[in-house]
């Protein structure tokens, strides 16, 4: 499997499925390296507030509903570790040019 890859998603009414924001070595440069980065960490804060809904969700669910449910916090999971790998990619990339947090402070986004 290609590490820029994210696993095969599934659209619920709640959180439609992530558009790609992926892009091979060399496709995008400048601007469009600081949207992609902006893009990636929006979607990474969006799996956060998936991740928190759900345990508010299994809070309240009862002991047996919980257990069936474990595996959507376990993919949760898997996702928001590849939105942190993507972004420290992204930012190694754009950082060959530019300071890192000059670009982060410039375009208004931190980790």
């Amino acid at each position: 499997m290609n590490p820029r890859t994210p696993p095969a998603e599934t659209t619920t009414d709640k959180y439609p499925a992530p558009s790609r924001i992926a892009a091979t070595d060399g496709e995008r440069t400048g601007d469009m390296d600081a949207k992609a980065i902006l893009m990636a960490v929006e979607e990474r804060r969006r799996w956060e507030q998936r991740r928190t809904d759900l345990l508010g969700e299994l809070r309240a669910m009862p002991f047996r509903e919980r257990r069936r449910r474990t595996g959507d916090l376990q993919r949760i999971d898997h996702m928001l570790a590849y939105y942190d790998g993507l972004v420290r990619d992204m930012k190694r990339k754009v950082q060959r040019g530019t300071s890192v947090n000059t670009f982060l402070d410039r375009f208004g986004a931190s980790e």
